[in-house]
């Protein structure tokens, strides 16, 4: 009976024991990190449970260049860490901190998880896997709570519960994100203004684009097809979305399945081949219109005209009935030719150039130039004075013949896509050499040392030498030249004109100032009276004196 007793009691305690091991264990084995819970869905007044089936586990890394890290958290603006996968940036909207490359396995977790941000950043390039669903939580690829400007491109979210996920988040962006093989590919839960721009979101086990309670959002070019259930699905007053140019084909049930939501724009979207409806639910009060609701052309109609079957542009992620999808000014299937992204207007092909090297825009004194360009690009054809040119083509060639005058020479390069580029050079041909006359000096002789410098030139930059030497000085006509030595000068004056004729004129004179001196003769006189001798001139002397005299004393008496 004791014995009896005794084992009752021990079987009391293990199994008390047991029960609190097992209450331990569960609380130990719930995560502490905050999740983005599914909220209870209406649906035609029955509340639907989620989803039973969710993907299996496999790893992707599609993405080159990446690093494996740990899933990230980052909650509040200062968790912007490099510790939290942030590589560069300081937050602001010109350098917003940068979450790039890294390829995260969520095993169950959340692989990126924001919580309360307003700071600028982007996520990119990442690859995000296996965040699924552990009962009762929905792990995400990426994940934004309360967040705005945020700006998520580029990323492969698969093979997780939600691929991204915004609650109570705005004005971020989802652009070129691939989000398959996930429960939802994108969803919105709460959240306004933000935009989804050439995303795919197909081959996912409920629906593409999930929007609850979610108002004014924009969702251009998305593909959401071949989804379990539904390529868009609207829900619980999610209103004043627009939609526009998005596919939403082969998908189970509905293309766009609308349930207590208005005032929405859908238009100009593909909606075809969809299992029970293509669009169907609370249509009242939505504007919808314009919309495609058959085939993209089964490989060979191209409805936008760009050069890409819509079958192709399906296959690409670019919109069938947009010639240019990302807005780069360049058509999808001009950017799929030489290899830049049709989805991405930051890359696009460069357009042709042309550069014209020779001639240049001068004056030449022949006939003939020589023509050299460079062309990055495309069909050349070349224009002397408005005439194409069929014989002078390719760079290095000349152009022979050419009247005297003014040409200009164009050359048009046109590329695959008919963008031009061109360039024109005018040029000038002058074979005419400069005329110069020299009216003064002439070939004569002078008798002063200086003379006047008269001449005349039709054009050109003028020269003048004097017995070959250059005079700097006296260069303009009218001006003398001075202090001329006795002897004989030529005088050339030479003018070059702007295409290098030269013209010349010469002139030869001579300087004579020195005049003959008359031959002197020396006489010497005689001793003859008649000839003046000093006797004769003595005597005349004393009566001269003696007839003075005589007068003077006559007059006293």
């Amino acid at each position: 009976m004791d014995s009896g007793k005794k084992r009752k009691k021990l079987m009391v305690a293990i199994t008390s024991w047991m029960v609190v091991a097992i209450f331990v264990g569960i609380l130990l084995n719930i995560p502490n990190t905050p999740v983005d819970r599914k909220p209870i869905l209406a649906f035609d007044d029955k509340n639907v449970a989620a989803p039973t089936i969710y993907p299996p586990s496999r790893k992707i890394n599609s993405i080159t260049g990446q690093t494996s890290h740990a899933p990230i958290t980052i909650s509040g603006d200062a968790a912007f860490t490099s510790a939290n996968g942030v590589s560069a940036g300081t937050g602001s909207e010109s350098d917003p901190y940068i979450i790039a490359n890294w390829f995260i396995d969520g095993s169950g977790r959340n692989c990126i998880w924001i919580v309360d941000t307003t700071k600028h950043f982007i996520i990119e390039n990442c690859t995000l896997i296996n965040a699924t669903y552990v009962q009762p939580f929905f792990y995400v690829g990426i994940s934004l709570f309360n967040v705005s400007n945020g700006h998520i491109r580029s990323n492969e979210c698969n093979t997780s519960t939600k691929g991204i996920s915004l609650h109570s988040s705005s004005s971020n962006t989802l652009t070129n994100n691939t989000c398959t093989n996930n429960t939802w590919g994108i969803y919105l839960h709460s959240s306004s203004s933000n935009t989804l721009t050439n995303n795919n979101c197909s081959d996912n086990f409920d629906s593409g684009i999930y929007l609850y309670n979610s108002s004014s959002n924009t969702l251009t070019n998305n593909n959401c097809s071949s989804n379990n259930l539904y390529g868009i699905w609207f829900e619980s007053s999610s209103s004043n979305n627009t939609l526009t140019t998005n596919v939403l084909s082969s998908n189970t049930n509905y293309g766009i399945y609308l349930v207590t939501s208005t005032t929405n724009i859908i238009h100009s979207n593909w909606i075809w081949g969809n299992g029970d409806n293509n669009i169907t639910g609370s249509l009242s009060g939505n504007y919808i219109y314009e919309n495609f609701f058959y085939p993209l052309g089964e490989g060979v109609i191209d409805h936008d005209g760009d050069g890409l079957t819509d079958v192709q542009e399906i296959a690409i992620g670019t919109s069938p009935i947009i010639a240019d999808t990302d807005g780069d000014y360049f058509m999808d299937s001009y950017e799929y030719t030489y290899g830049t992204d049709p989805l991405d207007s930051s890359d696009y092909p460069t357009p042709p150039t042309v550069d014209i090297i020779s001639p240049t825009s001068s004056v030449y004194g022949q006939t003939s130039v020589t023509l050299a360009y460079s062309a990055s690009k495309g069909t050349v054809t070349i224009f002397t004075d408005g005439i194409a040119n069929t014989t002078a083509q390719s760079s290095g060639s000349l152009l022979f013949e050419l009247a005297e005058g003014t040409h200009n020479i164009t050359i048009v390069v046109v590329d695959h896509e008919i963008h031009i580029a061109k360039q024109t050079v005018i040029f000038t041909v002058d074979i005419t050499l400069p005329m110069v006359s020299i009216s003064s000096p002439t070939s004569s002789t002078y008798d002063q040392d200086s003379v006047t410098l008269t001449y005349s030139v039709s054009e050109g930059t003028v020269t003048i030498y004097t017995n070959g030497v250059a005079n700097t000085t006296d260069q303009s006509s009218g001006s003398v030249l001075s202090d001329l030595a006795d002897g004989t000068y030529t005088i050339t004056i030479i003018a070059v004109d702007e295409a290098g004729n030269i013209g010349m004129a010469t002139i030869t004179f001579t300087i004579e100032t020195t005049t003959s001196t008359p031959t002197s003769t020396t006489i010497i006189p005689t001793t003859t009276a008649a000839s003046g001798s000093f006797p004769s001139i003595f005597l005349m002397l004393v009566s001269f004196t003696a007839l003075v005299v005589v007068i003077r004393r006559f007059k006293k008496t």
